[in-house]
């Protein structure tokens, strides 16, 4: 422990000065602006493994996040990627399936 002349209060605030440069040193990556990436049809076609004719579809009926300017189609990348993992479906382990579940299944045979 480092003893010095100063009072109380003159050593919170120096304590609190160091805090923050350590804080905006640590955290200034995170601060910075996150650059997007946008892609084309192909590009996101290709990264959700869909043929082209089926993303256009997609965005004729709105069921997929896309951008137009003019006549071209535009996709963000993270838009795309949390609308897939929207899509993901809960596992119900050990649980019985409810009757409406199984009246469904049953009245597809």
């Amino acid at each position: 422990m480092i003893l010095s002349n100063l009072s109380l209060e003159d050593l919170a605030t120096e304590l609190a000065e160091k805090v923050l440069e350590i804080h905006k040193k640590t955290y200034q990556k995170e601060l910075s602006p996150v650059k997007e990436e946008y892609l084309n049809v192909k590009q996101a076609a290709d990264l959700l493994d869909l043929a082209v004719a089926t993303l256009y579809t997609m965005t004729c009926r709105r069921k997929i996040p896309f951008i137009k300017k003019g006549k071209k189609l535009y996709f963000l990348r993270t838009e795309l990627e949390l609308w897939l993992s929207s899509g993901k479906k809960a596992v119900n382990e050990g649980q019985q399936p409810s009757t409406s579940e199984m009246f469904i299944r049953n009245r597809r045979k």
